[in-house]
C-alpha cells in the first residue's frame, strides 16, 4: 500500500525533494502551501526560511525564521505549562488547593488556550468555596469549548453550591443536549429540582435515568425518598426492597426503608430495619434515632397505676 500522509506533511517533503533537485521556485511553492495548511508547522517555516536566505531575500528570510522561533517557544511554553498543570493536579489531590491554585495559574500565563488547566483551575477554585471566580474560569472554559459536557456539569455543580438553581438547571440541560446518557447529570438535575421543591420534574428525571441504568441505587434511592414525601408508601416501600437487596451493605437504604415500614403502621418490620442501619453504619444518627421511636411505638410505656384509695 502506498503510505498517504497529512496534505501538509505531503508539500513539505515534495519541497524537500525539490529543493534537493535545485527546482527552489516549486519548492518555494510546496513549503507555502504548507504552511497554509499548518500556519504552526516548524519545520516548514524554517526550511521556507532556508531557502530565501539562499535566495537572497533577507527580509523574507527573517520573518520566516522568526516564526519558526515563535513556534519553538510555543512548544517549550506548552510542555512548562503542561508540568505546571501536573503539579496542580498532585497537589489537588493532596487536598493542597492554594499551592494547586498556583500551578494552575502558572500554566495559564505559560499557555492561556490550556483549557485543561483552566478547568482545573476553576475547580479548585469552587474547593476554596471562591464560587463567583470558579464560576468565572468555567464560564472561559465553555467559551472555547461549549460542547464539553463535563465543563456544563461542573459548572451545574457550582452553580449549585452558591443556591442558583435555576442556572444550575440549565447547565445540566446543556449537558443532556450534547450527552444524553450522562446519567451524572440527570441525576443533579433531578435534585436540583428536589431542592426547589418541584417534584413532579424530579420524578421524572429520575425514572429516566433508572430506564437506562435500573441499577443506578441513587437515583432509585432518590426516588424513594421523594415517594415517601408525596405519602406513595406502597411504591416507595417497593423501590427501597429493590435497594437493599442489590445493596445489602447500604445502612441509609435500611433507614429509609424502615422509616417507610413504620408510617406504613409495620412497626417490626421497621425496627428489624432500623437495626440493621445501626448495625451496618454505627454513625448514622437518624437510624439509631428512629429505632429508639420504633421501640417506643412498639412497647409504650406503661400509664402509671391510679392510686389507691386510702382508708376512709
Amino acid at each position: 500500500p502506498i503510505f498517504n500522509p497529512p496534505m501538509e506533511t505531503a508539500h513539505y517533503e515534495l519541497g524537500l525533494a525539490l529543493r534537493d533537485q535545485d527546482d527552489l521556485p516549486r519548492a518555494r511553492e510546496e513549503f507555502q502551501q504548507a504552511i497554509a495548511l499548518d500556519p504552526q508547522d516548524k519545520q516548514a517555516h524554517l526550511a521556507l526560511a532556508n531557502l530565501l536566505r539562499g535566495e537572497g531575500k533577507g527580509e523574507a528570510a527573517a520573518t520566516e525564521f522568526g516564526q519558526a522561533r515563535q513556534l519553538s517557544q510555543n512548544e517549550i511554553n506548552r510542555d512548562l505549562a503542561m508540568g505546571a498543570n501536573r503539579a496542580g493536579v498532585l497537589l489537588a489531590v493532596k487536598k493542597e488547593w492554594d499551592t494547586a491554585i498556583e500551578q494552575f495559574r502558572k500554566a495559564l500565563e505559560l499557555k492561556p488556550d490550556l483549557s485543561e488547566a483552566r478547568f482545573n483551575l476553576a475547580g479548585a477554585l469552587r474547593e476554596t468555596n471562591d464560587v463567583k471566580e470558579a464560576v468565572h474560569e468555567f464560564r472561559k472554559v465553555l467559551e472555547a469549548l461549549p460542547d464539553w459536557p463535563q465543563a456544563h456539569y461542573e459548572l451545574g455543580k457550582t452553580y449549585e453550591r452558591s443556591g442558583a438553581l435555576e442556572e444550575a438547571r440549565h447547565e445540566y440541560r446543556e449537558v443532556l443536549k450534547y450527552k444524553a446518557d450522562y446519567g451524572l447529570a440527570r441525576l443533579a438535575l433531578a435534585e436540583a429540582f428536589l431542592r426547589d421543591g418541584k417534584f413532579e420534574p424530579a420524578k421524572a428525571e429520575l425514572a429516566t435515568v433508572l430506564e437506562t441504568d435500573p441499577n443506578n441505587l441513587e437515583a432509585r434511592y432518590a426516588l424513594s425518598a421523594v415517594q415517601l414525601q408525596q405519602g406513595q408508601i406502597p411504591e416507595a416501600i417497593e423501590q427501597l426492597q429493590v435497594i437493599v437487596r442489590q445493596k445489602p451493605d447500604f445502612a441509609p437504604g435500611h433507614n429509609l426503608l424502615g422509616v417507610a415500614y413504620a408510617q406504613s403502621g409495620k412497626v417490626d418490620l421497621a425496627v428489624t430495619e432500623f437495626r440493621k442501619a445501626t448495625e451496618l453504619d454505627p454513625n448514622l444518627v437518624e437510624a439509631h434515632t428512629n429505632l429508639k421511636l420504633a421501640l417506643q411505638r412498639r412497647h409504650p410505656a406503661q400509664e402509671p397505676a391510679p392510686p389507691k384509695a386510702g382508708p376512709l
